[in-house]
């Protein structure tokens, strides 16, 4: 399980004990309180009428799609349980998925703007890591990190990315994207420390 994943069921196992406390049984948890889990997960982080306990945890509102990620995983979680005869039906199984992205967050950013955004970069590598992100379409860092100078092919004209998020799928471990010349610009001034 690579680094973030592990993240990312802490994070969901700090959210089912929270609402279901540590020494709630497997086995007694109905669809009801998978219901009241989505809807525990939608208040997170709302202001309390209620005085703070002492040493709670920042709590951050949560979108939509965290939300329904949360609730898949759950879902998931249980159906191991249940494979695993922990319990005998899965109480998240009617939890719908919900949404998979929030176009109210997506922005185009134009050339010129993340042009001066490059020029705001203090060094070639940060200049480099903005243009990859951008003109590229690398994931900053997990792809950017296990790029190597053998992955510049500059007879092709082409540069392979590797994908650790992606790996597990048959032929998406690594793929192979045009060196467009406003990616060899940066490239080219980029020279290793």
């Amino acid at each position: 399980m690579k680094p973030n994943t592990r993240q990312f069921f802490g994070h969901l196992r700090t959210n089912l004990i929270d609402v279901f406390w540590a020494d709630r049984p497997l086995d007694s948890l109905t669809a009801g309180d998978a219901d009241d889990f989505r809807r525990a997960l939608q208040r997170l982080g709302e202001p309390s009428d209620s005085k703070p306990k002492a040493k709670t945890r920042k709590q951050l509102k949560l979108g939509p799609v965290t939300i329904a990620r949360r609730c898949s995983m759950a879902r998931t979680f249980f159906r191991d349980a249940l494979k695993r005869k922990l319990i005998d039906s899965n109480p998240f199984e009617d939890i719908g998925s919900g949404p998979k992205s929030n176009p109210a967050r997506q922005r185009f950013i134009d050339q010129p703007t993340i042009e001066k955004v490059i020029a705001g970069c203090p060094d070639a590598e940060w200049r480099l890591l903005v243009a990859l992100s951008r003109y590229a379409g690398l994931r900053i860092p997990s792809e950017a990190c296990l790029l190597r100078w053998r992955d510049v092919d500059w007879n092709e004209g082409r540069l392979t990315i590797h994908s650790p998020k992606t790996e597990h799928h048959a032929g998406k471990g690594s793929r192979a994207i045009p060196l467009f010349g406003e990616l060899r610009r940066y490239w080219t001034n980029y020279s290793t420390p």
